[in-house]
């Protein structure tokens, strides 16, 4: 039964921020987020806090295939080589602590393309993965909308993993096993399947 005082459905999906990077140190009031002074990696020996702010631009892209994603969460000694497709999530042996973003920002090396060589950020840059942006001030038009509509605070990702298997399950409710980007012959079959 359709509600005639909801006339639209807005879905907005951001590419490659989480929830704590975008409004974890907002101040809105009510929000479950990060605590600046509390919430911590490490890496290398040395302590990465949350805070603020964040930088406009990563100088570097932070790995977000399903297995840079595992690292992130269940942290920088994970067994994620051992997780394979089918098996339970998170691995036997890993608990979900979110303490593996310094180390894998630091480490990953998924981004790397043909065209642009990768390079891990330099070491006075790894901190940069654990802010937060000041949302009123760098994000205003984020700001405004969370605090006039709705916000989610404890939504659960289909797949913790990239943006690609992550919209099928949005819009499909599956991935149909898709739990990285999709590469080229994936993407050339796709293109072929529409034209039938």
């Amino acid at each position: 039964m359709s509600d005639p005082k909801i006339k639209n459905v807005f879905i907005l999906m951001l590419e490659n921020h989480s929830f704590d990077n975008v409004f974890g140190l907002s101040g809105i009031p009510g929000i479950n987020g990060v605590v600046a002074g509390k919430n911590s990696n490490s890496y290398g020996g040395k302590i990465y806090p949350v805070g603020k702010p964040a930088p406009d631009c990563m100088p570097s892209d932070p790995g977000h295939e399903f297995m840079d994603t595992l690292q992130q969460l269940c942290g920088q000694d994970d067994k994620a080589h051992l997780w394979k497709y089918g098996d339970p999530y998170p691995p036997p042996g890993n608990t979900i602590d979110n303490l593996g973003f310094a180390a894998s920002y630091a480490t990953s090396v998924s981004e790397q393309t043909k065209i642009i060589h990768y390079s891990p950020p330099p070491a006075s840059d790894i901190g940069d993965v654990m802010l937060c942006f000041d949302t009123q001030k760098q994000l205003p038009v984020m700001y405004t909308l969370a605090t006039q509509f709705a916000i989610c605070d404890n939504w659960f990702s289909s797949i913790p993993g990239p943006t690609w298997p992550n919209r099928f399950f949005a819009y499909a409710a599956s991935s149909n096993g898709l739990d990285d980007s999709p590469t080229m012959e994936n993407n050339k079959w796709w293109v072929n399947f529409e034209r039938f």
